[in-house]
């Protein structure tokens, strides 16, 4: 049985299967980019092209007793920048990090004597014990033989200890030896997330004896997605600022700082989705040599015949090699001198405002040239889209998805995107995946790399965006590559060793799922030269349902549903489906209207997807349907949509149908319905004056309900609470839910200072509407309600307390709702061993006491800084403790 949770097949929102994408080909006009759309672009070419930098990092990686870091593949520096303790912490240098980064760090004090460089003291002393802390050490390790190493922050205190053991009988000096190569880190190694925070980066991957970084905010620019709020960059520091007319904001600005500065004042606002332009690279692996022979058959990859291409190409008519095709191939452009492109190139663009005909690193031109390879005698054509450097490799998220938009508006049928980002979550980019929502809603198969690094494809974006097909690679023997990431996003699996394609002046092999990517889009493609008007879904169903399967029976997380092979099909027995098979138009008595959402009901069985566009036809969002229904929230009031029924048939009609406008309610006490509270009072502004029933008058309460939010996603058999904002009025506030048997809603508190409390309890996977209506205004919320992972998180907040001071490490420790733990559940996630906490400045700075109750405490002890080190399930964070005597002791900590 294939993946329930992946594309095609689907019927989870939260899934956002590619079948929630299918429709028929738009007419020529509506593929078109408007003026608008046009002058955006040039915008984002400009604001990309002027702000650019060469030496944006993709990944610093670490690995334990490894001299330096790999910095974008290379090797950088000579000392031992990271270590893992003898409890199994991994732990990096700060001044090594600095070094291989480039990073500005504070300067040392200058050494007065060679002699003391190391700033380290080996100290025997059988007798007399030794605290470090008093001698101005930052650490100190001792052993049972009274052997103590004291770690000093600068030369001047290393040398002033030294004279004072030098004083004491029973005490001998042993001075540390100079460092050899490679040398050893000689600053205090701290744990890897306090290195991020320190420097201003983000950790994207970390095991047991290596770590991963990326740098944050590096490209200066945020991408601000407000419809409802016009945002003016230059109020958060921004010095130039475009908007795309649909409440995209692109915000450029001149510092880290200031960047991050602006990320977090955004990201307080309701409504406004606020993410940094991530720098993007390409996907490819070490070069390889040929895996076979491929001149028998005239094609220069062998994975023409594997996927079949050869074959279906051979009983394809002359009337449908003629069809012409667009694969978009987004990467570092396409040399267009090269012989195997004549007739084959489009005009493309460049949203690096470069040339895009233009690839010294030839990776667009070798993942172009095996499209053009795989297609031979068809009509395929090939679209470059410059996303990447055409030198380094380099992009970010804004040019990929303008990429994608650009694309999709310019005519193409098919986007390839051997290109990767990694990010320090399991979440993607909310613009890329807006885009690539986008492309698919306008009849574009979108195909991504699933990424070059032997590892899940969880935090690998574009790969992990649901709408795509995501591709492994395979070997000439059916294997997984080597380096080929695998996972839940894994639909396809393709050739990707040892490819020979071309080369700017000539051909040369590759490998990497890069290489993959592009003999799916290629297959895509055949199929729909034979097929111009079939859907994405029944293009994509096409290539999943009839590949080779691999590996574990039905899909698994290597190759999918297996190696896409054409073989496996016939164009000459294809045919489209006939119009019968297509939904019915949705009719105007199953929508439900309000200001700013539109509710379909009562949606057949045949109906796998509902598309809302804009009055000219233009697609704006898709929606699976779950129980029969879907919901398209956030909306404009007085807006005409169009909504349209979906499968892989093709789409209904369109019915036209407009949002309500915002009604204003008269307050009149006429006895209209909603309004029952005969205490009721109208404001001079139209607000109501409302009098709960706790005899508590709250001014001020409007006809619209204020809830927190428009949309939440909670974990099966969890609640979560939400507010009806200044108001009290239980009586008349109605909370409707779409479907009683995945979530219940009741009353939480009613005279809760801020409004009405309610809770919501889940009860099963699925998602579901919430209405509030009140005074006959209604607001909603949609809740995706998703299966429980007993997954825990952890506060990772500075705190700042006083010798003496104290806080229980348990009221750190939360579900994934957010609920603290209590002492019994910590207690047993410390008897099964997935919880593990201990101090990693052994008792100097602050002492960590075991509770009775099972929960850890942690007590001021030495003025320092230190961190508590806790691992969940292989998973590992700290907390920095800042202890200072001339903090006022409050018996707390507090967070700094």
């Amino acid at each position: 049985m294939k993946r329930k949770t992946k594309q095609f097949f689907a019927a989870v929102l939260a899934a956002c299967i590619l079948g929630a994408a299918s429709m028929p080909v738009a007419a020529a006009d509506s593929t078109q980019s408007s003026p608008a759309n046009e002058k955006f672009y040039e915008q984002v070419q400009n604001v990309i092209s002027d702000y650019w930098q060469d030496d944006y990092d993709t990944e610093i990686h670490f690995t334990a007793g490894k001299a330096g870091a790999q910095v974008n593949g290379k090797t950088v520096g000579n000392q031992i920048g990271c270590e893992v303790t003898e409890d199994g912490d991994l732990l990096i240098s700060a001044e090594t990090f600095a070094e291989v980064t480039g990073e500005v760090k504070e300067e040392k004090a200058e050494v007065p004597d060679s002699q003391f460089q190391t700033m380290r003291l080996a100290v025997q002393s059988p007798e007399i014990p030794i605290l470090g802390s008093d001698y101005g050490a930052v650490q100190t390790v001792e052993d049972t033989s009274g052997l103590y190493i004291l770690q000093f922050d600068n030369a001047e205190d290393t040398q002033a200890a030294y004279e004072t053991f030098s004083s004491m009988e029973g005490v001998e000096i042993i001075r540390e030896e100079q460092p050899t190569e490679p040398e050893k880190s000689d600053d205090t190694l701290v744990p890897a997330d306090a290195i991020a925070e320190e420097f201003g980066y983000e950790i994207v991957s970390q095991d047991k004896d290596s770590v991963t970084f990326t740098k944050s905010f590096q490209t200066m620019r945020l991408i601000v997605d407000s419809p409802k709020h016009i945002i003016n960059g230059s109020e958060y520091g921004a010095v130039q600022s475009i908007e795309d007319g649909t409440g995209i904001y692109v915000l450029q600005f001149e510092s880290v700082a200031d960047t991050k500065a602006a990320y977090e004042s955004l990201s307080e606002i309701s409504g406004v989705i606020v993410e940094e332009d991530r720098v993007f690279s390409l996907e490819e692996a070490a070069t390889a040599e040929a895996e076979m022979d491929t001149q028998q058959f005239n094609y220069r990859s062998w994975g023409a015949k594997r996927i079949g291409a050869d074959q279906w190409i051979a009983n394809m008519t002359p009337e449908q090699k003629k069809q012409e095709v667009v694969v978009a191939v987004l990467d570092t452009g396409v040399s267009s001198s090269h012989t195997d492109f004549r007739g084959k190139l489009l005009d493309g663009v460049s949203m690096l405002d470069k040339d895009p005909s233009f690839d010294q690193h030839s990776h667009g031109t070798h993942v172009a040239g095996t499209v053009v390879d795989l297609t031979q005698g068809t009509n395929v054509k090939i679209l470059p889209v410059q996303v990447l450097d055409p030198v380094t490799g380099k992009g970010t998220t804004l040019s990929a998805a303008s990429g994608v938009q650009w694309a999709s508006q310019h005519g193409a049928d098919v986007i390839n995107m051997s290109l990767t980002a990694r990010t320090g979550v399991a979440s993607t980019s909310h613009y890329l995946d807006r885009a690539v929502n986008q492309a698919v809603a306008n009849q574009v198969v979108v195909v991504a790399a699933a990424g070059n690094a032997a590892t899940k494809t969880d935090f690998y974006c574009p790969a992990h965006i649901p709408e795509l097909l995501c591709v492994s690679a395979i070997d000439s023997k059916d294997q997984l590559a080597s380096f080929s990431n695998y996972g839940a996003a894994v639909d396809l699996a393709a050739p990707g060793v040892g490819i020979q394609s071309a080369v700017p002046n000539g051909y040369g092999y590759k490998s990497g799922t890069s290489m993959a990517s592009p003999h799916v889009a290629a297959a895509a493609a055949l199929v729909k030269t034979v097929l111009p008007d079939a859907t994405s879904l029944k293009i994509g169903s096409l290539l999943t349902e009839n590949s080779d399967d691999l590996g574990d029976a039905g899909w698994d997380e290597k190759y999918g549903s297996g190696v896409v092979n054409l073989a496996n099909l016939s164009p000459t027995d294809l045919q489209n489906p006939p119009d019968s098979q297509k939904p019915n138009k949705i009719i105007l008595s199953n929508v439900e209207r309000t200001a700013t959402r539109l509710t379909i009901h009562r949606l057949s069985a045949r109906v796998t997807s509902v598309i809302l566009k804009d009055s000219s036809g233009k697609p704006l969002s898709i929606q699976t349907p779950v129980n029969g229904s879907v919901a398209f929230i956030g909306l404009s009031s007085s807006t005409s949509y169009q909504v349209v029924a979906c499968n892989d048939s093709g789409e209904s009609e369109p019915l036209s149908v407009s949002t309500k406008s915002q009604s204003k309610n008269s307050g009149s006490s006429s006895g209209k319905k909603g309004n029952r509270n005969p205490s009721n009072e109208q404001k001079d502004d139209g607000s109501i004056v409302t009098k709960p029933a706790d005899g508590v008058v709250s001014e001020g309460v409007t006809n619209l309900p204020k809830l927190d939010t428009s949309s939440v996603q909670i974990a099966s058999g969890s609640s979560y609470s939400f507010l009806v904002h200044d108001n009290h009025d239980i009586a008349n506030i109605q909370v409707t839910v779409s479907d009683p048997q995945i979530a219940s809603v009741s009353i939480e508190d009613a005279n809760d200072s801020r409004g009405a409390k309610y809770r919501i309890t889940a009860k099963a996977a699925g998602i579901v509407q919430i209405d509030v209506a009140y005074q006959g205004a209604t607001s909603s919320m949609q809740v995706e309600i998703v299966p429980a992972k007993g997954s825990l998180t952890l506060d990772t907040s500075s705190y700042l307390m006083a010798p003496g001071d104290s806080y229980v490490i348990g009221s750190l420790l939360k579900d994934e709702n957010g609920d603290a733990l209590t002492p019994e559940q910590v207690q047993e996630l410390i008897d099964t061993e997935t919880f593990k906490v201990h101090d990693s400045r052994m008792g100097s700075i602050f002492d960590l006491v075991q509770l009775e109750n099972g929960n850890f405490q942690v007590i001021g002890k030495n003025e320092g800084t230190g961190y508590v080190l806790y691992e969940i399930n292989g998973v590992r964070a700290s907390v920095k403790i800042t202890v200072q005597p001339d903090v006022a002791a409050q018996g707390q900590a507090v967070r700094n």
